[in-house]
């Protein structure tokens, strides 16, 4: 007989919370290693030129490599998890990650470590897909937002642990430590996913029927709910037999095209509002305000402090007020932000007040950026597209966003020497108003809504 005792309830449920930890741990080491792989080149690009005796475009080009790296590691990541699973394709690429680092680290020229940036991008880019879909297929709808957005929170804790990673070894000689720690995050997530099942939701697309409800017992523990999840997800995948796994076109199938649409123009537009260049140049930004690279380190360390607090509270918002309302206010600040820098440096080197106006700008972006957009990367583009669907859909849209990515860290340099600071902020802040505008019109509003409902999302009219 079924003990459906308070007691016997209680500890179904603390078991539920014990599995979504875990789960949501193991997807955040992904983050981590983005991080931690994207914050050691912020500080290290400062002593590139005199280690290596390279350009600017050299300079742009090693800060890029991770992206360029990335792209090809998100257009294989979909397909690759499809059809391996995601905890399989996770698990190699973290073990990737943490052979590359080592290449970095010691790599004896330019060329050299050119080449393990773009490979460590190339792992990086997988994970950055797979993680988030991982969270995202064992979730409960009600935590989902928690769960797939502390992917952003790991990005923002190890940004901020490489920082100040970057503060201890900022010197000529050791400067080149920064990317051994890379082992430690990637090397921790390969061993979490040994202790998991792969996702039900791919065990059911690919017709491992026995494999799903395992995962499902695994994760839920209540035959109640195992059966209540896998009539859901059976119905869905027999609805939607008609897009094949195998032909890229099912995108572009009704209702689906939509959701594509809105997933580019997503991608893109979070990355033209100028992260990369705040990310990987702020320290280099700082020093164009008249700090010295010392100076320019520290500060960039204390306020990624305020982005993982900023990721926090978007985190405790985001099942609460939704994916519109935080993406909205998210991009106002971060319209405000680029405004304020590009006035800063309108009104030039030497003024007292530079150095505050670019602090303030950049501490008022990162805050923006970490409460909305900056999570909804990672959360809402897997909740809008049909399971079948869900692993090439981030493919194509992690693709786009790194496309974006590069155009800002590969050109970051060359336009401020050209135009000058002022005008590339400016430049960043029409982008952010027209990202403003798309989103209002068109975000649709996925809170509390089962993965199973995607594709009716669009069919009723939110498009």
């Amino acid at each position: 007989m079924h003990d459906s005792s308070p007691t016997s309830n209680r500890k179904i449920v603390q078991a539920i919370r014990h599995r979504m930890i875990l789960i949501t741990i193991i997807s955040a080491l992904g983050g981590l290693v983005l991080g931690v792989d994207s914050g050691a080149i912020s500080g290290a690009v400062l002593f590139l030129k005199s280690a290596f005796h390279i350009s600017i475009f050299q300079s742009e080009l090693m800060v890029s490599a991770l992206v360029i790296g990335a792209m090809v590691g998100s257009a294989l990541a979909g397909r690759s998890a499809d059809k391996f699973g995601r905890r399989t394709v996770l698990a190699a690429s973290s073990l990737l990650v943490a052979v590359f680092g080592v290449g970095t680290a010691l790599a004896p020229t330019y060329s050299v470590m050119l080449t393990f940036r773009l490979l460590s991008g190339v792992a990086v880019g997988v994970i950055v897909v797979v993680g988030p879909i991982f969270a995202s297929e064992f979730a409960p709808s009600q935590a989902r937002g928690k769960m797939v957005g502390a992917f952003q929170l790991a990005v923002a804790v190890g940004l901020e642990l490489a920082y100040w990673m970057n503060v201890v070894f900022g010197k000529q000689t050791v400067w080149r430590d920064m990317f051994l720690w890379i082992v430690v995050p990637s090397v921790t997530l390969f061993g979490s996913l040994l202790f998991v099942p792969d996702t039900p939701r791919w065990y059911f697309i690919r017709g491992a029927e026995r494999q799903g409800e395992r995962a499902l017992t695994w994760m839920f523990g209540s035959t109640e709910v195992k059966n209540k999840e896998t009539q859901r997800i059976k119905e869905e995948i027999d609805k939607t037999k008609y897009l094949s796994q195998e032909k890229w076109t099912a995108l572009l199938k009704p209702n689906v095209r939509q959701a594509l649409i809105f997933g580019i123009g997503f991608a893109v537009i979070e990355q033209l509002t100028g992260i990369k260049s705040v990310t990987y140049y702020g320290p280099m930004i700082f020093t164009f305000a008249d700090f010295s690279k010392s100076q320019a380190l520290v500060v960039t360390a204390w306020i990624g402090i305020l982005t993982v607090c900023a990721t926090i509270a978007g985190l405790m918002l985001i099942d609460r007020w939704g994916r519109r309302p935080l993406i909205l206010t998210s991009l106002v600040g971060m319209a405000l932000s680029m405004m304020a820098l590009g006035v800063a440096f309108a009104l030039g080197k030497g003024i007292v007040s530079l150095p505050v106006l670019t602090v303030g700008s950049i501490m008022l972006f990162h805050l923006s950026y970490s409460i909305g957009i900056g999570i909804m990367g990672w959360v809402l583009l897997p909740e809008i597209f049909p399971n079948r669907l869900r692993g090439r859909s981030q493919s194509v849209t992690k693709v786009v966003n790194w496309i974006a990515g590069l155009a800002v860290s590969l050109g970051f340099l060359s336009l401020s020497h050209a135009a000058g600071p002022s005008v590339t902020f400016f430049i960043f802040a029409l982008v952010v108003v027209a990202g403003l505008i798309f989103t209002y019109r068109l975000t649709p509003e996925t809170k509390g809504r089962p993965l199973e409902t995607a594709e009716t999302l669009w069919r009723n009219g939110s498009f």
